[in-house]
Formats: structure tokens, sequence, C-alpha cells
């Protein structure tokens, strides 16, 4: 089954981030479909 999480920050009038990971989850540990960096990337 595949799934998501979607965490975000919004700050009232400020716009804001959601961080989408997508997951197969299987038995035993998922696997990360959206293997991409959490760090800030300021562009």
């Amino acid at each position: 089954m595949a799934v998501t999480v979607e965490p975000g920050a919004h700050p009232a009038g400020r716009g804001g981030v959601r961080i989408e990971d997508t997951l197969v989850v299987r038995a035993g540990a998922p696997q990360l479909l959206t293997p991409t960096t959490k760090e800030l990337v300021v562009v």
C-alpha cells in the first residue's frame, strides 16, 4: 500500500511549507519513494 506523509508549517499571513513523503508499506520496513533532503534550501 502506498501512503503519503505531509507535515507542514503555515504561519498566519506568511505563506507556508509542506514536506511530502511517499512510502510503500510492506512487511518489515517501509520503502521511501521520495528520498530528497530535508535541509533548508533557499532559492
